[in-house]
């Protein structure tokens, strides 16, 4: 088939391969298309096949190689789309930090490739536990993120909760050896960040209440300063 693009009066234009669109364009395989002025693109034809190979590798690129959810990149993009969209709508937004308690003691005592069974595992459970709505992404060494649409702080308190038991059930089994595994969970919202409702501020409140939760003894849960 042909296709064509059409340029609705945009105060910049739309140029593709070099020439201004005045009604319509066509769009031929590999042609480069400008918007606005600022934004270049190139269009291209895939087969579905093909298309199925892109998505595939992009899925790749967004997860973590040693757990397969998602990676800190695709923890940041999303954070920063879930804020912009929370804030514009007045929408709740909350986010779960979560950091394994006492990880490198498992290091130290069984092994690396042991730790490494260790985080597959907590991963495995966390995202077993999460609501379809809500992702989880590995923050970075033994810490985990989920970040949870639509859900007030004490809702997030009880998917940590949840979350926290789910964790600490059942010790990872690994090469025949039983480790016990717990983790500690600091929960924010946007409606705890006051006047400043960003990415930043969002993830700071959710570390320093994960930081109470292992001052308080770890393998629990702080939603609220001094309170947990």
């Amino acid at each position: 088939g042909t296709w064509l693009l059409s340029d609705e009066g945009s105060t910049n234009g739309t140029v593709v391969n070099d020439a201004p669109v005045e009604k319509y364009s066509q769009l031929d395989d590999g042609a480069r298309v400008v918007l606005g002025g600022s934004m270049s693109l190139r269009f291209s034809f895939v087969t579905e096949e093909e298309e199925r190979a892109l998505a595939r590798v992009f899925d790749a690129a967004m997860r973590d190689g040693l757990t397969g959810v998602y990676n800190r990149k695709a923890l940041d993009e999303r954070l920063a789309s879930e804020v912009a969209f929370a804030v514009r709508h007045v929408t709740p937004l909350s986010v779960v930090l979560i950091d394994i308690d006492h990880f490198k003691d498992v290091n130290d005592k069984h092994g690396h490739l042991a730790g490494d069974a260790v985080i597959r595992e907590v991963a495995a459970r966390l995202a077993r536990g999460i609501r379809t709505e809500d992702v989880v992404g590995r923050w970075g060494g033994e810490e985990f993120l989920v970040v949870a649409r639509d859900i007030s702080v004490d809702g997030a308190a009880q998917l940590a909760e949840r979350l926290r038991r789910t964790v600490a059930a059942h010790p990872v089994n690994d090469g025949g050896q039983a480790i016990a595994v717990s983790a500690s969970f600091g929960v924010a919202s946007l409606s705890c960040c006051g006047e400043r409702k960003d990415v930043r501020a969002l993830v700071r409140i959710a570390d320093d209440r994960l930081y109470e939760a292992k001052r308080g003894g770890r393998n629990r849960v702080v939603a609220a300063h001094g309170k947990v």
